[in-house]
């Protein structure tokens, strides 16, 4: 079965989520073994801090084009989709809970 062009947009969107969220927590995971310059990259108004921003942006869009893609009726793949934005969030809520 071909993926439409708006499910792939949509898990594009949520892989890029995944990959800022993994950054993150890998960097709060090592916190205490990375330089200080390393730390100076992901804080507020930095580079890094500004890319992952931009990945979570995006995940968050492409969970809203997954209920759209629903509503639509593109039930490709739904549920690994769905377990995406679960992770998805459940990490967002991690990081949050992380107090940085």
């Amino acid at each position: 079965m071909p993926l439409s062009m708006w499910i792939k947009i949509e898990i594009s969107a949520v892989l890029l989520g995944l990959l800022g969220v993994a950054i993150t927590l890998l960097e709060l995971a090592y916190w205490s073994d990375l330089p200080e310059y390393v730390h100076e990259i992901f804080r507020g108004g930095g580079p890094g801090a500004f890319v992952v921003g931009l990945f979570l942006l995006a995940a968050l869009l492409g969970s809203l084009l997954f209920l759209v893609n629903l509503g639509f009726k593109r039930f490709a793949f739904w549920w690994l989709r769905l377990l995406g934005i679960i992770i998805f969030f459940t990490g967002m809520v991690i990081v949050g809970a992380s107090g940085i």
